[in-house]
């Protein structure tokens, strides 16, 4: 292989690495942040109403 080939190669696994490793991180902060509307938007409070209408009524007092 020439020194001019190899370069070649050495430069284009260098880029499809880069790319691949960019397109990894995006993805996962794509996920990370759709996760994150999801649990905001799915969590509910596991007080029951009452105590939790209780606990507001005695923190007025």
């Amino acid at each position: 292989m020439t020194a001019e080939l190899r370069a070649a190669v050495v430069e284009g696994a260098g880029r499809a690495f880069v790319n691949g490793l960019h397109a990894a991180v995006v993805v996962t902060g794509v996920l990370c942040v759709l996760g994150a509307v999801v649990a905001g938007a799915g969590i509910r409070s596991r007080v029951p109403a009452e105590e939790q209408a209780a606990a507001a009524e005695a923190a007025a007092r």
